[in-house]
């Protein structure tokens, strides 16, 4: 996850095999980051548009911008 503001990265997460989807992944790092003082807003692309994204973003206390694909 990257900082736009400070220009650096929050958390890194590598994929070292094919068993661990990308989503799941992506759930870990806002999971987290949950605890971070200040709210920060999330931007997901159309991989991660998905419900309990979304939920974990909001329970963490975040915003979150997904984009959308039309298929």
């Amino acid at each position: 996850m990257y900082n736009h503001e400070q220009g650096g990265v929050l958390q890194l997460k590598l994929m070292k095999n094919k068993k661990v989807s990308q989503i799941t992944v992506g759930r870990e790092l806002i999971e987290a980051l949950g605890e971070l003082p200040v709210r920060q807003c999330f931007t997901v692309d159309a991989l991660h548009n998905q419900r309990e994204t979304a939920a974990a973003i909001m329970e963490a206390n975040h915003n979150y911008l997904m984009a959308v694909k039309e298929n």
